[in-house]
Order: structure tokens, then sequence, then C-alpha cells
């Protein structure tokens, strides 16, 4: 077992959430190939915008849409049926970030390999991360409230849910920095590595 936010948590929840991960970049990489022209085509324009222009979505924008996923974890997290829809969460962000990578590619331009690095490094890679840590957590105190009402286990439920929403707090935290980063300095790296 992990312990983390002193929440118990199984090894196996690492090895499925990993395992996602690679079905969902597979998956997204070979959806965006699987598209007619024209909508590869949209993608590309919008994507390629991102990198001409550098204006990218304000702050406000990207925090709250970001409070909202955290917020629709959570709340699953406190459901004994909600692992479902975090797995699908989970995994519709990674999905839609591979689309966005395979289009990068497909601009078959000398810089496309930068571009892609830029892209995701660091602000989409730690966001995947947290999301991945929170939505395990999510998950496991699902399960753990299912054992206490079903199974009558023995847990203490107050401790639980303050570490639940002490663990929920610390990744925002994280995430916010990270929305930060994305929206006022990624644009400048861009602008200084990109011509």
């Amino acid at each position: 077992m992990i312990i983390l936010f002193r929440i118990s948590i199984p090894k196996n929840y690492k090895t499925f959430f990993i395992v996602l991960t690679l079905i969902a970049v597979i998956g997204g990489t070979i959806f965006y190939f699987k598209l007619n022209e024209n909508t590869q085509e949209i993608i590309r324009t919008y994507i390629n915008a991102y990198f001409i222009s550098n204006e990218h979505s304000s702050l406000f924008n990207v925090f709250l849409f970001n409070i909202l996923i955290f917020t629709l974890i959570w709340i699953f997290g406190l459901s004994m049926f909600g692992s479902v829809f975090i797995i699908f969460i989970y995994f519709f962000k990674v999905f839609l970030l591979s689309i966005s990578v395979s289009a990068i590619i497909s601009l078959e331009e000398k810089s496309a390999v930068l571009k892609a690095f830029l892209y995701v490094f660091p602000t989409h890679i730690i966001n995947m991360f947290i999301y991945g840590i929170l939505s395990i957590i999510a998950i496991n105190f699902s399960f753990m409230l299912f054992q206490i009402i079903f199974n009558k286990k023995e847990l203490n439920f107050k401790n639980l849910f303050k570490e639940y929403n002490k663990a929920f707090l610390i990744l925002f935290l994280v995430i916010f920095i990270a929305v930060i980063y994305q929206t006022y300095l990624n644009p400048l790296i861009i602008k200084l590595l990109i011509k």
C-alpha cells in the first residue's frame, strides 16, 4: 500500500492509471488521424493560431475550467458510485491532449517537435500527473465510503474526509501555479523559441 496524504492507496491503482493513460494517448492519436481532412484542418488551424498569435486563454478562464474539473472529481469521489465518471473525466482530458499533440506533429514543420514539446511541457505534464493523483484519491475515497456503509468497516470517516479535502487543496494549489505558468510564462517562451 502507498500512503498519500495519510490516505491508503492500493498499488494496483497506479498500474491501472498508467495503462489508462497509455490507452487514452494511443486512442487520441488514432482518432485524430482517422478524422476527415476538413476536420483535421480545423484542429490544425486552431493549434497553429496558438503558436502564431500567442493569445492564450485568460487566467480566469483557465482557472475556472480547472476549478470545474477538480470540483467534479471531488464530488464524484464523495459518491460510492462515482468512480466510472472520474475515470471518464481523466481519460477524456488525456484523450484531448493526445489529439492536440497529434495535430501539432501533423503540421509537418521543422519546429513541429519543438512545438509539441513546448505545448505539453511542463504544464500539461504536471496537470495530467496531478489529475491522475486526484482521481486515484477520489476513487479510493469512494471505495472506502462503500466499505464503511455496506461492509460496516470501522474507518474514521471524519479523519478520512479531512485528509480528502486536504489532498484536494494541496493538489489544486499545484494546478493553480501551473495555470499561471501556462497563461503568462509559456507564451513568452514560445515567442522566444519559435520564430
